[in-house]
């Protein structure tokens, strides 16, 4: 993928039959297609005629995938920091190991 990505041009348009052959994660196809569109790149998806960045319909819909790739991401992290302080409170600690303690050097 990072080799197509770099070989594109201004003016070419990345194709791909479906989105999921692209990106994992909302997230992930905002950034490949922010990358795209540095380059003067468009982005389509065959099985998916709303998601094209050569038209109008499909930028608004490229915007809409950005607001739910931010969202995403904010849920991601809440997750994230609410399973860090429920480990916290049953013990676990985060960090570098003192291999002193443990007879390692």
């Amino acid at each position: 993928m990072k080799q197509c990505l770099e070989f594109l041009r201004d003016g070419d348009t990345l194709l791909v039959t479906k989105i999921d052959r692209l990106a994992r994660s909302t997230s992930e196809l905002y950034r490949i297609v922010s990358e795209l569109a540095e380059k003067g790149a468009s982005f389509k998806v065959l099985d998916d005629p709303s998601i094209d960045t050569t038209s109008r319909t499909g930028k608004l819909v490229m915007g809409i995938l950005a607001l739910i790739a931010e969202f995403e991401n904010d849920i991601r992290r809440e997750r994230q920091m609410d399973g860090i302080a429920k480990a916290k409170d049953r013990g676990v600690k985060f960090g570098r190991i003192d291999d002193s303690r443990h007879g390692l050097s």
